[in-house]
């Protein structure tokens, strides 16, 4: 039986609805194999004040690249009426393509299939080091995302690009 009441959260790994997953609030997730875990309801003990506006987050579960920072950005525009998000501006993000724009977006999102179906092409090699290298189909080079102990892929637009 269904308990609506808790819709969304499932027990240890079972499958069934009801229990939390295996996490403690203010703990750290243990899996059901035993194996430390991420949880991203952690997020804001890394970044207290929110993702920095000059970071860009690589979302692999994300289905559409959202940016917060217009510096980012060139040609922002209104795209009119779309009942895909609640925003409705879009700008050229360089080397990648039109992105939506939203000023009060919690981080500068860049979806992975996004960005593939843009052309540009996605490496990695956990056996050389935790990283996502990004490709750009306009030849200017490659962006690094790195690992960040938060378990986000992230690039720091401050730190030099390839």
């Amino acid at each position: 039986s269904r308990d609506h009441g808790r819709r969304g959260r499932y027990d240890s790994g079972r499958g069934r609805r009801g229990g939390n997953g295996g996490c403690r609030r203010g703990k750290t997730p243990i899996t059901t194999s035993g194996h430390l875990g991420f949880n991203p309801a952690h997020v804001e003990d890394y970044f207290p004040d929110g993702i920095p506006k000059h970071f860009i987050l690589l979302g692999t579960a994300s289905t559409a690249s959202v940016f917060c920072n217009p510096e980012f950005l060139i040609d922002i525009h209104d795209v009119g009426n779309t009942l895909r998000f609640e925003c409705r501006p879009m700008g050229t993000l360089p080397g990648i393509g039109l992105v939506w724009y939203n000023p009060n977006s919690t981080a500068n999102i860049l979806s992975a299939a996004h960005v593939r179906r843009s052309g540009c092409h996605l490496t990695m090699d956990t056996a050389k080091a935790p990283v996502i290298h990004l490709r750009k189909i306009d030849g200017s080079g490659t962006t690094v995302f790195n690992e960040h102990e938060a378990g986000l892929y992230l690039h720091d637009i401050t730190q030099q690009t390839n």
